[in-house]
């Protein structure tokens, strides 16, 4: 059974080790070092550890940022998630994601955006699964796809 639970400061290290892993960081455009990047979501109202029977396997957040806040008629989130890679293939991302996104609708939101790069194919799944692929850009030498997810959809 998947489940959410906010992160709280005695979640550091796991954080840290999921954000400092070679195979979640590939998967990522992370540019903050993993302690800075836990300060900042630390202090986000809406950051969980997902946790599975019980145990913690990863990590999965929406949040404001000056994109989503440049829509004007729209409250908009952006997602994101990381699960360990040993989790991986077990269906815990896609439940992780029904999840979060059930949290977005109580906050509010009316869509959430999300982004999965294209060598990523395990998270564009995740995506897939919930919303509508609107357009591909590139970030330095990786395609992404960009997700946005409407609340009738959540």
């Amino acid at each position: 059974m998947t489940e959410l639970r906010r992160i709280n400061e005695g979640d550091r290290d796991f954080f840290i080790s999921l954000q400092e892993n070679e195979k979640v960081t590939r998967g990522t455009g992370r540019s903050l070092p993993a302690s800075e990047l836990f300060d900042y979501y630390i202090d986000r109202e809406y950051s969980y550890i997902v946790l599975y029977e019980g145990k913690k396997a990863g990590f999965a957040a929406f949040y404001r940022n000056s994109m989503t806040d440049s829509f004007e008629h729209l409250k908009i989130a952006e997602v994101t998630y990381a699960l360990m890679p040993e989790q991986w293939g077990r269906g815990i991302g896609t439940e992780a994601m029904d999840l979060l996104l059930k949290e977005a609708g109580k906050a509010g939101f009316d869509c959430v955006l999300a982004g999965a790069f294209t060598d990523n194919p395990a998270s564009g799944c995740i995506l897939r699964k919930k919303g509508i692929r609107i357009f591909s850009r590139f970030y330095g030498d990786r395609e992404e796809e960009i997700f946005l997810i409407t609340q009738n959809r959540y």
